[in-house]
């Protein structure tokens, strides 16, 4: 039996100038200390509850860098190993204070010396690296790191190995970052392998209701259709973010039935912490969930032998540009106005990189 723990998240400031790794993880390590005793105060007294899992926002280490002037040569300078000084840091964190902890790092990886991944991590209370995710939808516009897809001769066709969820004391936890949570089959992959909870590390968007309401309403929709927690953890304002310096914040944890439990209310540096019950969610997915209704037989059929995206795009080298990735887009799309899918504009089109 799992009983119920507290999870928290601090949305936080990124500097995404160059050369700002190391202070970005002194930043993140001194919020850590500066906000677990506020989580326990907050959540811990009022509940009784074990403070438990800590979870940080995407690429907090370095950002992106500029918007339109993202290239291969400037993202990679942002890429550390998992595992590293900087894991090698949270890890020390995470026996202190008895926790499990996750965020998410541009990856350099010495199979792959010509491309860099976004990966996702989880932290155990003992300092061991029990999860690595690695980002499998890379917005065309916005980054220039690799996903699986790209090197997918290479990097192996194995759901478990794409999509891994593990085991813990906290119950079965999945990743997914940032756009990731656009496709709704990324999410139910990890749900078909066991999570329970989902860790979404974001950085989302300048501040507009309009934005605010699709972060919520995509986060209900992921956690209410995989009977699943989710845990969003969003970026706050960031005066030295070249990239989003005003950033929407509104970190949210949503339950099992995709009601938000808590959300900040704005874009301030600071935490939120709810209960998770594992148990509860259990009993949930037993009694009424989506997965044992699911006719994977008929939705087979209507993805069978449709390639849209292209595989294996950038096998031998890491894109280059953001440009690059949009070529890779409006290719896919005429194959599916060649298809009869899409519907050809009647203007053309322009694309955000150009």
């Amino acid at each position: 039996m799992i009983e119920p723990y507290l999870a928290a998240c601090i949305q936080s400031e990124v500097n995404s100038n160059e050369g700002k790794i190391k202070e970005n993880l002194q930043h993140h390590l001194h919020l850590i200390d500066k906000f677990l005793p506020g989580v326990e105060q907050t959540c811990g007294l009022s509940t009784g509850l074990k403070f438990k899992l800590l979870c940080l926002t995407e690429a907090f280490l370095g950002g992106f860098g500029p918007l339109r002037y993202r290239t291969y040569e400037t993202n990679r300078k942002l890429a550390v190993k998992i595992p590293g000084e900087e894991t090698d840091a949270l890890a020390e964190k995470c026996k202190q204070y008895n926790l499990f902890l996750s965020a998410s790092v541009f990856e350099l990886d010495d199979e792959y010396p010509k491309h860099f991944f976004h990966t996702g991590f989880v932290i155990d209370d003992k300092g061991k690296i029990i999860l690595k995710y690695r980002k499998a939808s890379i917005p065309s516009d916005k980054e220039v790191s690799t996903g699986p897809h790209a090197v997918l001769d290479r990097y192996g066709n194995d759901p478990k190995k794409i999509f891994p969820v593990t085991k813990t004391k906290l119950g079965n936890l999945g990743m997914f970052i940032c756009w990731d949570g656009n496709f709704p089959e990324i999410p139910r992959c990890l749900a078909l392998n066991g999570a329970e909870v989902f860790i979404h590390p974001w950085n989302a968007f300048i501040g507009t209701t309009a934005n605010v309401d699709f972060f919520r309403m995509r986060n209900r929709m992921r956690a209410f259709e995989n009977t699943a927690y989710l845990i969003a953890t969003n970026w706050a304002s960031s005066p030295q973010a070249i990239d989003y310096p005003a950033c929407i914040g509104h970190s949210m944890i949503v339950d099992y039935r995709g009601r938000i439990m808590v959300e900040l209310d704005g874009n301030d540096e600071w935490f939120i912490c709810t209960a998770i019950d594992i148990e509860r969610l259990r009993e949930e997915r037993c009694r009424e969930s989506f997965l044992p209704m699911l006719r994977i037989e008929l939705i087979q059929e209507a993805y069978k032998n449709k390639t849209l995206a292209i595989p294996n795009r950038f096998l031998e080298r890491n894109s280059q540009s953001q440009d690059e990735n949009i070529m890779a887009f409006q290719e896919a799309v005429e194959k599916l106005i060649e298809q009869g899918i899409y519907e050809r504009p009647s203007k053309p089109v322009r694309h955000a990189a150009k």
